[in-house]
């Protein structure tokens, strides 16, 4: 119990001092140029670029001008800046966006009872790699909610956002004293035991609408509908692919640095350097796992489908573009291969997670398709997979609000299309719509006029039930966006 204070005492004395993601930036930035012995100055704002995007614009004399689309984008910057100092003693240009949108890790509670100095370092970690979520997973009610208080702020001033997951127990009506004591609290997930609805609705839902402020909820997929009839807002996490996630990370992150900065960095950038003397090849295979591994955790998305959905596609012969759960097993222990000798532990960590992670996927597989074709005569055949034609879009990128816009797709060779879809749906929306035309050299459609920003991609089928995105979610960013204009 003293320890308990102790720990409670050092964050409300820590919570005194002045923070932020952008002062956690500028003083990495001012320590480089001073391990350097360099005086440059520095100019850095928010501009109007996309979340969590920088640019580092060199100056002639010395220093940069450093900018972000948003404070994180913005401490991201200047951590850039720091790392090239450090690493080179001069600065060159940058520009950057976000690959994966939420690159998350999690930590059980009972595994993370860190001092404060201990998590100031944790999130130091997670902010440096890129990281922008974290999740503190309670498997009994938090206790010590002064304490709790005191990780939510430090992983504020890192420019982390702050999850808090309540598993394996019921859900208790200290919900509401936990949010009013930790206002750096903004999305609850909870897995509950007895999915009751009315418990759910009395100790989760009242809670999270009587707080004051804007707390959302992560669901059960059961519980999904009536939290939203209820008026809780319900999570959304952006479309991303590779999809967003959140890592079971290890504990002992200051033995594990490689193992974050493989999640980290390459998720925000796909082409992420290898840290200094780490084995490129290796380094390349670890960061494709962190990709695979992010797909197999993945539920249901625009471009992957979940182990129910596949088997569904198979047995009934539906056409699908998306990737199928038998893909990424056979990616995973492909790429799992290439790792066996490596000599860094944490790449044998991410290859050991990899193949773990293909063998559940492979038997939940195979258990789905088991029950769901015991009646058939024989297993579906394989799906084959054809070449990619050419296919070209010229993206549109600003309507008016309102404006119905145009739409076209060229195939060529189109003789192995047989349908083209596009989906659509304003960007902070999760409800696609679907509308789909015969396969032709050139297929033109028409997204009705709208008042917010949209984003579309196609997709292209084939006479083997299988198909093509475009854009590439595997060579691009998966998605295009068209920006409405402000209503005059």
């Amino acid at each position: 119990m003293r320890t308990i204070r102790l720990l409670t005492l050092a964050f409300l004395l820590a919570a005194a001092l002045p923070a932020g993601p952008v002062d956690f930036g500028l003083n990495e930035y001012k320590s480089a140029l001073a391990a350097r012995n360099l005086k440059w100055k520095i100019a850095y704002e928010v501009t109007s670029d996309p979340p969590e995007s920088y640019r580092i614009e060199p100056y002639k004399y010395g220093g940069a001008h450093v900018t972000g689309g948003d404070l994180r984008g913005l401490m991201y910057g200047l951590l850039e800046a720091a790392e090239q100092i450090r690493t080179t003693g001069r600065l060159k240009q940058v520009h950057a966006n976000p690959t994966t949108m939420i690159r998350g890790a999690r930590l059980y509670a009972r595994d993370a009872n860190f001092t404060p100095e201990r998590w100031r370092a944790y999130f130091e970690t997670l902010a440096r790699d890129r990281f922008n979520r974290f999740t503190l997973i309670y498997t009994e009610p938090p206790r010590d909610l002064q304490y709790l208080r005191g990780v939510t702020q430090t992983a504020a001033d890192f420019g982390i956002d702050f999850t808090l997951a309540l598993w394996e127990h019921e859900p208790d009506a200290a919900l509401d004293k936990i949010l009013a004591a930790c206002p750096r609290i903004h999305t609850v997930q909870v897995r509950n035991t007895s999915h009751d609805l009315d418990t759910y609705r009395s100790l989760v839902l009242k809670p999270l609408r009587a707080a004051g402020r804007r707390v959302a909820l992560d669901p059960e997929p059961e519980f999904a509908k009536p939290a939203a009839e209820s008026g809780v807002a319900i999570r959304i996490d952006p479309p991303s692919w590779p999809p967003n996630f959140d890592i079971d990370g290890p504990p002992e992150f200051e033995r594990h640095a490689l193992f974050y900065y493989t999640f980290g960095r390459v998720a925000y950038d796909l082409k992420a350097a290898p840290p200094a003397g780490q084995n490129a090849v290796e380094f390349r295979a670890a960061a494709q796992l962190t990709s695979l591994l992010a797909m197999a955790e993945a539920r249901s998305n625009d471009w992957s489908a979940s182990i129910s959905e596949a088997v569904h596609n198979r047995v009934d012969h539906i056409a699908s573009a998306k990737r199928t759960p038998l893909e990424t097993v056979s990616a995973l222990n492909a790429t799992a291969a290439l790792l066996a000798k490596s000599s860094a532990p944490d790449f044998q960590l991410i290859a050991k997670m990899a193949c773990e992670a293909a063998e559940k996927q492979r038997a939940a597989y195979e258990a789905e398709l088991s029950e769901g074709t015991h009646q058939l005569a024989a297993t579906p055949a394989p799906l084959k997979s054809l070449p990619r034609p050419q296919i070209s879009h010229t993206p549109v990128k600003t309507a008016a609000p309102e404006q119905a816009v145009e739409v076209t797709i060229q195939i060529n060779p189109a003789k192995e299309a047989t349908i083209v879809r596009l989906h659509y749906r304003p960007i902070d929306s999760a409800e696609t719509t679907a509308v789909e035309k015969p396969a032709a050299p050139s297929v033109s459609f028409t997204i009705p006029g709208s008042l917010s920003d949209l984003l579309y991609y196609f997709e292209i089928l084939n006479r083997e039930n299988t198909g093509w995105f475009e854009p590439d979610p595997f060579t691009t960013s998966p998605y295009h966006v068209i920006k409405i204009e402000p209503k005059p």
